[in-house]
């Protein structure tokens, strides 16, 4: 399985599902509520939808499944929300 580096850099204040990116969408520790748009999901695991978004758009962008070129626009998973 390769390895692809990223930036981790404001990734926990960046939100997963519109960009909006700020230290006050992280105000409680385990939980992401973004101040554009609303959302909200665990911390840790927007941080890692946002990782793993960043790996789909280093330098250039990768080929999916059939070969075609993929783009972030395709690759972003579906909004989530939590339960609480």
């Amino acid at each position: 399985m390769p390895v692809i580096a990223v930036r981790a850099a404001y990734t926990s204040q960046q939100c997963s599902n519109c960009g909006h990116t700020c230290p006050q969408n992280r105000d409680i520790q385990a939980v992401f509520r973004c101040q554009g748009c609303g959302f909200e999901h665990h911390a840790d695991t927007n941080a890692a939808i946002n990782i793993r978004d960043r790996a789909f758009t280093i330098d250039s962008p990768t080929r999916g499944h059939s070969g075609d070129r993929v783009h972030q626009s395709r690759l972003r998973a579906a909004p989530t929300t939590s339960v609480a």
